[in-house]
């Protein structure tokens, strides 16, 4: 039924393509300081849509309540992702369908053992740690002479079966080097 009389009142309004309408509106948001999406979120979005669009299948493996303190290398390290930040990456995993674990402790380690029990065929890691902990395939972003990533572009893998030899190296061993090194 409505009000009798309002169109009379209103007059002709203004008329728009909604596609420029939407589009006018986002800019206005813009303007006004809407929030940019979480650059991890979107990095991390886009990845996941470039490993798909490769076939691969993933599973996400985050740091847990138990990882080692940060700055064991002498002061270096990763950088530690907050709750939030975790809980925001599980939301978005949540949505896309894609399977994510948090690690008792430090990711590489449950990698190398999510590797081993044959859950996964390879770690994808910046981080070697996961050879010291058992991973036998390793892959890594590449990095061009330049020292940019070439992101997805090229890998690099290691095979433990071939490196470790190299060196005259076991898991062990290397474990005992990285503690020799960590000490030192």
């Amino acid at each position: 039924m409505g009000i009798t009389g309002l169109w009379d009142v209103l007059g002709k309004g203004e008329v728009h393509r909604m596609e420029d309408y939407a589009a006018a509106h986002w800019v206005q948001r813009i303007r006004e300081g809407e929030p940019a999406a979480s650059p991890i979120e979107k990095t991390i979005l886009w990845r996941v849509l470039k490993f798909w669009r490769l076939n691969i299948q993933l599973l996400f493996v985050t740091d847990g309540m138990r990882k080692p303190a940060k700055g064991r290398w002498g002061g270096r390290g990763g950088g530690k992702l907050d709750d939030d930040c975790i809980k925001m990456l599980h939301q978005m995993f949540d949505r896309l369908k894609v399977p994510y674990h948090r690690a008792p402790g430090e990711a590489e380690a449950e990698c190398a053992r999510l590797q081993q029990l044959g859950v996964v065929d390879a770690v994808w890691s910046d981080d070697g740690d996961c050879l010291m902990f058992g991973c036998t395939t390793m892959i890594k972003a590449h990095r061009s002479s330049a020292g940019k990533k070439e992101w997805l572009e090229r890998i690099t893998v290691y095979k433990a079966d071939t490196v470790l030899p190299r060196f005259d190296l076991d898991r062990d061993s290397l474990h005992s080097g990285m503690l020799g090194w960590l000490t030192s």
